[in-house]
């Protein structure tokens, strides 16, 4: 099995504490990003991934920190133009993605992965467990680890701050996960390392 781990970063062009830029604006650099994201996820189909994660988050729009809007008014739902982006890629290009994104789910924000199957059908959405300091001032908490069977083995998912804690991890490999799929933003070197080593 190829995996590609598809690396951005999230630019943002303005400090929230002395910018107010337009909401369109701030979507269409959002956009751009998805754009860049896609384009890499082609280049690993190409070069044979069978299974694709990008970074977390991949669809932001704001700043971490730039409170002025609710995250569940303005981020699309599991029905949207940008999860029906990566169901396409994953189904053009006949691998499994797991696709960090920011979603609105009955009238709530979350910070999901989200996994795509061959097909472009979703096979599950992992919502962020565990929230940093200031982040369940924009987004709400999921409440389960789960593990889902496809034919690249048994796969768990985590986004972010889910890998610093062992009993996460630990629970998705009781549960059988032969691979564990994080989008992060940031400290895989350590905690991502630390999980693999602890569970074999």
């Amino acid at each position: 099995m190829k995996i590609s781990v598809i690396q951005q970063r999230l630019s943002f062009n303005y400090d929230y504490r002395k910018e107010s830029p337009e909401l369109e604006i701030l979507r269409a650099d959002a956009e751009s990003r998805l754009d860049e994201c896609f384009t890499m996820i082609a280049q690993a189909a190409e070069e044979g991934a069978d299974l694709a994660v990008t970074i977390e988050t991949i669809n932001s729009c704001l700043a971490f920190g730039d409170t002025r809007f609710k995250y569940a008014d303005i981020y699309e739902g599991v029905d949207g133009a940008t999860v029906k982006r990566f169901s396409e890629a994953s189904k053009k290009h006949g691998i499994y993605i797991v696709a960090g994104l920011l979603l609105s789910i009955d009238g709530s924000a979350y910070n999901c992965a989200l996994l795509f199957d061959r097909e472009g059908e979703i096979v599950e959405i992992h919502k962020k467990v565990h929230l940093p300091a200031g982040e369940e001032l924009l987004v709400s908490a999921g409440d389960r680890f789960e593990v889902f069977p496809t034919e690249l083995g048994n796969i768990g998912m985590r986004v972010c701050w889910d890998m610093q804690f062992p009993e996460a991890a630990r629970e998705l490999a009781l549960g059988g996960a032969d691979l564990i799929c994080c989008p992060t933003l940031g400290w895989e070197n350590i905690y991502g390392l630390s999980r693999a080593y602890e569970n074999s």
